[in-house]
């Protein structure tokens, strides 16, 4: 958990990669329990932006919001996601250039740098101090602001699960995968419902479940 600058975990020497699996080899990741349930943040990455700027979180999905309040029902949704993303990283795509003015005036890279970014360091919310220059200031704040709060949140569901047979399997930076047992599947609302309640609001869950690691299929459960 040391092994990164922001705080995401990394994978020790010649350990499972499980952070840098081949996608193709995930289906021999297969659960203890019945099923393999993985767990990711909506937008996270957006998200964390607007909490530090002390907006609002969106509810629902971000990015189809920014389809029509940023991007003029112009763009697709992964076409969307990406451009905001990258562009909040200091992108010089076409796309991040022709949507400046409206991602700047959602997500204000200058207030995110004026207020923790000082002196050369990063100050995140969670009191690490990470050195870096203009170009990487806002994504060491934004990761490492992400990775400490979902890590904290994952714990949260760890104790929700602490007597029974289920188990938080693993993490892959910003989603994490529950090995599940069909005794405990009446849990789930309220696993999603206690990983999505955040310090900053409610972040909204994806969830996929599957057999193995490498055929999960999304599904959408009513918290």
């Amino acid at each position: 958990m040391f092994g990164s600058v922001t705080g995401r975990l990394t994978v020790e020497e010649h350990s499972f990669p499980i952070l840098n699996l081949n996608k193709n080899l995930r289906s021999v990741i297969k659960p203890t329990n019945n099923w393999l349930v993985e767990l990711d943040l909506n937008a996270a990455e957006l998200r964390i932006a607007l909490a530090l700027l002390d907006k609002k979180q969106i509810e629902g999905d971000l990015h189809e919001w920014s389809i029509a309040n940023i991007f003029s029902s112009e763009v697709n949704r992964g076409t969307a996601k990406e451009t905001a993303t990258s562009w909040l990283y200091n992108s010089q795509s076409k796309l991040a250039k022709q949507y400046d003015k409206q991602l700047d005036a959602f997500y204000d890279k200058q207030a995110l740098k004026a207020r923790y970014w000082i002196d050369g360091v990063v100050h995140t919310p969670f009191h690490r101090h990470i050195p870096a220059d203009e170009h990487h200031a806002i994504s060491y704040l934004n990761q490492s602001t992400l990775i400490d709060l979902f890590h904290r949140q994952i714990i949260k569901v760890d104790d929700m699960l602490a007597g029974k047979r289920s188990f938080v399997a693993f993490m892959v930076h910003d989603c994490v995968v529950l090995d599940l047992a069909d005794e405990d599947k009446s849990m789930l609302p309220q696993i999603i419902k206690t990983l999505s309640d955040t310090q900053w609001g409610n972040f909204p869950v994806n969830i996929k479940i599957g057999s193995d690691y490498g055929n999960m299929k999304k599904v959408k459960i009513k918290v």
